[in-house]
């Protein structure tokens, strides 16, 4: 087993050199630094229209307060911006804390404990149109940005929703109003080409240069308007066209404005963002998983045909193939037969069936040695010594089966009594994966104290 498992496991081995390979050459100060910096930039790769939407913005107040609502059930139709500009409603962030007047109701039964305070998102009775809040809503502007280009898989923000995704966008609306209002033009030209610098070290396909970038997208005279946009993969002969992000408000005005816009000049940030998210994967992997167990029941059926090879005869060996082979068809055929009698298939039938078969041939192994032919005791002792973690599988998935149609029926009992819904668990979910490891060594065991019966048959004479 030791030689199969080797064999099998390569790609552990694999990933710590790889895991080792990415904690040499990419620390954790300098990956969190490149990650910094391409967050920081990323409100000035404009390749595409919709991040600058005023729709997207989160800071400064009221802007901070607002939580969006894009059912279409809050869309008062008698609005006059509905007839120019896609509408949006949103809700309020306030916390329990805080008195709520006749101006606000609950949104939805939803509320998150947060430093020990508890937050609940309101909907104001009086519509909010975001439109309304700005001069020129229509203004695509870098100051509307709440995005990243990535968020590390051990960041503070990462995959919160709701209340705490508010606040990320806040932080991150405000984080990129900073940094644009307040940066001189030389810092912004030095921000440029140390981004540059990092898509040079990872081979991330640009033309630009930091002048350049500057003049694109740079334009604090008209309150940072984005009037220039680059492409997002390189031109060529096969692909001329501009390829970027289709919003999801099909706002054609917008369309045509980007169309209008684009430059000839190209940065792919996709590159970036997956090469930035594989670093820190590879970084954040854990060597051995739960898949360790999939190895080594891999394993063992790699080494159950070899093991039987050596303790028994070539002949017999085949003959056992053979025998294993006709007798799954017979279960299937029989399965197949009782299901289209009793036009029911539930899986019980072939389970018993097989557990029936496992359990003959063990008798057998064990009581007919001597008193059958060599080979068809050495057929059974094969078969005894493959099947047993398919027996003490079935046996789970039975004991599992039942313990669902039970616990299906008490739910259903305790539904109409209660009119709760009530949990059940079976075995199955009590070994989630560890069921793996458990048949793995209850058939070791059965294989140290089996192997008294392989070698009776051995030694017992060819009959």
């Amino acid at each position: 087993m030791f030689i199969f498992f080797v064999s099998t496991s390569f790609y552990y081995s694999y990933l710590a050199g790889l895991k080792t390979y990415a904690s040499i050459h990419f620390t954790d100060d300098i990956f969190a630094k490149e990650v910094t910096l391409a967050n920081k930039t990323y409100p000035f790769i404009a390749d595409n229209w919709d991040k600058y939407e005023i729709t997207n913005r989160y800071y400064p107040s009221p802007f901070d307060t607002l939580y969006r609502n894009s059912h279409n059930t809050y869309i008062d139709s008698s609005d006059t911006y509905t007839k120019e500009y896609y509408f949006e409603t949103y809700r309020t962030l306030i916390t329990s804390k805080e008195k709520v007047d006749n101006d606000f109701s609950i949104a939805y039964d939803y509320k998150e404990s947060i430093n020990e305070d508890e937050y609940r998102l309101y909907q104001s009775n009086k519509r909010i149109n975001i439109y309304t809040l700005t001069d020129n809503p229509k203004k695509l502007s870098l100051l509307n940005v709440s995005g990243m280009l990535y968020t590390p898989e051990d960041s503070t923000y990462y995959d919160y929703k709701d209340i705490r995704d508010i606040w990320r966008k806040v932080a991150n609306n405000k984080a990129h109003h900073k940094l644009i209002t307040t940066s001189t033009p030389q810092e912004i030209k030095t921000l440029f080409s140390d981004f540059l610098a990092l898509c040079h070290k990872y081979k991330i396909d640009t033309d630009l240069s930091a002048e350049k970038w500057f003049q694109l997208v740079y334009n604090p005279e008209n309150e940072f308007e984005v009037s220039k946009f680059i492409k997002q993969n390189k031109p060529n002969e096969y692909n001329q066209s501009y390829s970027y992000n289709y919003s999801a408000t099909g706002n054609k005005e917008n369309d045509l404005y980007f169309k209008k816009h684009l430059t000839k000049h190209y940065l792919n940030s996709n590159q970036l963002e997956t090469t930035l998210e594989n670093i820190d994967e590879i970084k954040h992997a854990t060597i051995l998983d739960f898949s360790i167990f999939f190895v080594i029941a891999a394993t063992f059926f790699l080494a159950a045909p070899l093991f039987m090879f050596r303790v028994s005869s070539t002949r017999t060996f085949i003959f056992s193939v053979i025998t294993t082979i006709i007798l799954s068809i017979l279960v299937i055929l029989l399965s197949a037969a009782f299901a289209f009698i009793t036009s029911d298939f539930n899986g019980y039938l072939p389970t018993y069936l097989t557990l029936f078969i496992f359990l003959a041939a063990f008798i057998v192994s064990i009581n007919g040695i001597g008193k059958f032919r060599k080979i068809v005791t050495g057929i059974c002792m094969n078969i005894s010594i493959v099947s047993f973690p398919i027996f003490i599988g079935m046996i789970i998935g039975l004991v599992t089966a039942y313990q669902t149609e039970a616990c299906d029926l008490r739910r259903t009992q305790h539904i109409a009594k209660f009119n709760t819904y009530e949990d059940c668990y079976t075995m199955f979910d009590w070994l989630d994966v560890f069921w793996i490891p458990t048949v793995t060594l209850l058939t070791l065991i059965y294989l140290y104290f089996y192997s008294n019966i392989i070698r009776k048959w051995k030694a017992s004479p060819e009959k």
